[in-house]
């Protein structure tokens, strides 16, 4: 008979924590549905012969989340090496603190005054490689950090209205 309540108390608890788990990854993916983003300055780009100021350099990234399991990412740069707007739209999964983005396409709209970039295009299909994994971290409800598994870069955002 102890024997008995020992393994039912154990069979609870399994199943008590079981439920808790399936909860907090219900919870993780809802939570992360809505627009998040960062900003992030770097410093200014200026001319080599005055040292006069030409612009600031700087990049932005959103994310919007939807509820139907889609997603848009933009990336806004402004630096020596690109200066335009980067958009993906694409699915996105979530299992446990792992966040899945598949790209399906993309767009790049390059600043013309700055010369040397790739041309701009619009809706080009995304390759297998722009697929990314993520672990995410909550801090709180209006923050989150997405550790990129491969390149093992760090973003942290903030909820947007």
């Amino acid at each position: 008979m102890r024997a008995s309540r020992k393994g039912t108390t154990w069979m609870g608890a399994l199943l008590c924590f079981a439920v808790i788990a399936a909860n907090v990854s219900w919870a993780s993916a809802s939570s992360l549905v809505g627009k998040w983003a960062t900003s992030e300055a770097f410093g200014n780009v200026v001319d080599a012969g005055t040292g006069a100021t030409l612009r600031s350099a700087y990049n932005g990234e959103a994310y919007h989340f939807r509820k139907d399991g889609t997603f848009t990412y933009v990336l806004v740069a402004s630096g020596t090496l690109i200066t335009g707007v980067y958009t993906e739209r694409g699915e996105y999964k979530v299992k446990d603190n792992r966040l899945y983005v598949n790209p399906k396409t993309k767009d790049w709209a390059p600043n013309p005054t700055h010369g040397g970039q790739q041309p701009a295009y619009k809706n080009r299909p995304a390759l297998p490689d722009d697929a990314r994994k993520f672990e995410f971290t909550f801090h709180g409800n209006n923050s989150v950090t997405l550790l990129e598994l491969k390149t093992k870069i760090k973003t942290t955002l903030h909820r947007g209205q």
